[in-house]
């Protein structure tokens, strides 16, 4: 990608892992408005803007009022090798972002954020182009983008809002022209308190994905993400490959159905289960030194920081008949001898034992791995006198890879794909 075109602009150098957050500004909007997102960023991210005509350095150039236009010339600057890609677009930059990863197809982004806008398949009546100057002033700062005082100079407000109505256009007189949904996640984003879109409205971008889709509220109104780039910050991270060689996405999570079980991330309401599961002496029968109650609390703590840092961690397990938690199954990021591995976790309900539960979650879960991680190590550790949970290890494919004390016990540290060191 050339981000020395006058299209994009460079807002944060790529990290080492290559991955880019390409951001759609909103109508009005320049590159410049994602400045406070970089800087949220660590290093492992790189953050392109895209500079619509018509703004700042381009100035000179009258604004694009067709969004497929727009679409168009943008997708142009965008094609080039494959690289981990996320399209965050705001307001109008949502729907051209969508539109951008359709024109792209395989060479798209890996997850779409579309934020403050209604989704494709619902058509805008609004006409706030065609307002008079007064009006459409006050409407801009209404809904809180730009200030009041930005107008009162004559020069600069002929130049914004000659910007603003050419974007208004584009944005109002868009209509989609059919094509098949994305295969990347998509998460749709907005202000509990924007009266410009519903909670329907963001739920239907749902209907244009095949690749998974989350929604997330945050308190605010349209332009919501000035008080909360913190949290954008964190949910992009989320959605980032965390290691170097992988070769798919895993950062939008999305329930794993099996035959007889679904996995789901967990929740704050599955703590309560999660500590009577965790300190039920049949569980914990071969654990050396068992953990009480606030001891599980804090473990539970960490597993949904897990989640919120990585995308992933581990799930509650339920039956396909039934909501009520029945086990643990999922992995989390551990250091073992100074390499950071996949460690496959699984307990389950006594009241659920030798019913094939276990061997089924996590045999979902190493193919979930299969998928998304394929280059990290997975490695499962276990006690070698729990027999059953030996068992489960081999049935799903692990080879024994070393034994040594783990938690207070002598235990089997087993590796898919690696023969037992001697």
């Amino acid at each position: 990608m050339n981000i020395t075109a006058p299209w994009l602009r460079q807002l944060k150098p790529f990290g080492r892992h290559l991955t880019e957050v390409v951001c759609f500004p909103h109508s009005g909007g320049a590159a410049s408005a994602f400045r406070a997102l970089a800087a949220e960023l660590d290093g492992d991210m790189g953050v392109v803007g895209v500079q619509y005509p018509g703004r700042q350095d381009r100035y000179e150039e009258p604004p694009i009022t067709d969004l497929h236009e727009l679409a168009d010339q943008i997708a142009g600057h965008l094609s080039g090798p494959p690289r981990h890609r996320i399209f965050f677009g705001h307001s109008m930059g949502a729907i051209l972002a969508y539109e951008v990863a359709q024109r792209l197809g395989p060479m798209g982004p890996t997850a779409l954020i579309a934020s403050a806008r209604p989704a494709p398949s619902v058509v805008e009546a609004t006409t706030s182009y065609l307002l008079d100057d007064g009006k459409l002033i006050e409407q801009v700062v209404r809904l809180g983008g730009t200030a009041a005082a930005v107008f009162e100079n004559d020069d600069m407000r002929g130049m914004l809002l000659a910007v603003i109505r050419g974007d208004y256009q584009a944005s109002e007189t868009y209509r989609p022209r059919g094509g098949p949904p994305l295969n990347c996640p998509i998460v749709a984003m907005g202000g509990i308190d924007d009266p410009t879109t519903s909670v329907d409205e963001l739920r239907a971008w749902s209907a244009h994905t095949t690749g998974g889709f989350r929604l997330e509220l945050m308190q605010g109104g349209h332009f919501y993400l000035q008080d909360s780039w913190p949290a954008i910050a964190r949910l992009l991270r989320s959605a980032v490959p965390m290691y170097r060689g992988c070769a798919s996405f895993a950062g939008v999570f999305t329930d794993i159905e099996t035959t007889r079980l679904i996995l789901r991330p967990l929740c704050e309401d599955d703590r309560s289960t999660m500590v009577e599961l965790h300190t039920d002496p049949r569980t914990t029968r071969f654990q050396s030194n068992p953990p009480g109650a606030a001891q599980v609390d804090l473990l539970f703590d960490s597993w949904l920081e897990h989640w919120a840092e990585h995308g992933f961690g581990y799930c509650a397990v339920t039956t396909r008949s039934s909501s009520d938690v029945v086990g643990l199954t999922g992995i989390r990021v551990r250091d073992f001898h100074g390499e950071a591995v996949l460690n496959l976790g699984y307990r389950f309900r006594p009241e659920v034992w030798g019913r094939g539960y276990a061997t089924e979650a996590a045999q979902a879960i190493v193919n979930f791995r299969a998928r998304e991680l394929p280059m990290v190590p997975m490695v499962a550790s276990v006690n070698k006198a729990n027999e059953s949970s030996v068992r489960v290890a081999e049935r799903i494919g692990f080879t024994d890879y070393t034994e040594e004390f783990y938690d207070g016990a002598p235990s089997r540290h087993y590796r898919l794909g690696v023969t037992k060191q001697v």
